[in-house]
């Protein structure tokens, strides 16, 4: 698949791996009652980021 954003740097087809990264980040999660991504991480909540991060990795949605 071609990088749909020219100025993002060219991973191959891994560009798509930061992104997603990103995108859970930035997006409000309910897993995280109702944080970012990046909210939890700043508020310590490392271990259920990432019991939400695998949950949306193994396409879990509740």
């Amino acid at each position: 698949m071609e990088n749909p954003i020219p100025s993002y740097p060219p991973y191959g087809n891994d560009w798509q791996v930061p992104l997603a990264v990103f995108r859970f980040l930035v997006q409000v999660h309910d897993e995280l009652d109702g944080l970012t991504g990046r909210e939890a991480l700043e508020l310590g909540q490392g271990e259920v980021l990432l019991a939400a991060a695998e949950s949306v990795g193994r396409g879990d949605f509740r």
